[in-house]
């Protein structure tokens, strides 16, 4: 999260409107990847027509650009999300009631 808001104020600075930038790691993390992080079971289903096996955000227009970078990894990331859910479960579970 702190590297999507580093890289929004950056663009906020930035001198031209109307510019599209990826934020990503750069690179590619895969599904099951994150389900193993989270400590869930994978399902696997058909692949989509059109379907690519593997995506990630090119981030070399913001790395040049707006001399941005993303600081923490994908895998790091989670891992705080993660952390910070299992300190908050109270609060959170009070938003989660009707």
């Amino acid at each position: 999260v702190s590297d999507v808001v580093n890289a929004l104020v950056k663009a906020s600075m930035y001198k031209k409107s109307g510019e599209i930038f990826n934020v990503g790691s750069g690179k590619p993390v895969s599904v099951n990847k994150i389900v193993k992080l989270l400590g869930g079971n994978a399902v696997s289903i058909p692949k989509r027509p059109g379907e690519p096996n593997i995506t990630n955000a090119n981030i070399s227009k913001i790395r040049k650009k707006l001399d941005w970078k993303p600081k923490t990894s994908p895998v790091q990331g989670i891992q705080h999300i993660i952390s910070w859910v299992k300190k908050h479960r109270e609060l959170l579970s009070s938003f989660m009631t009707d």
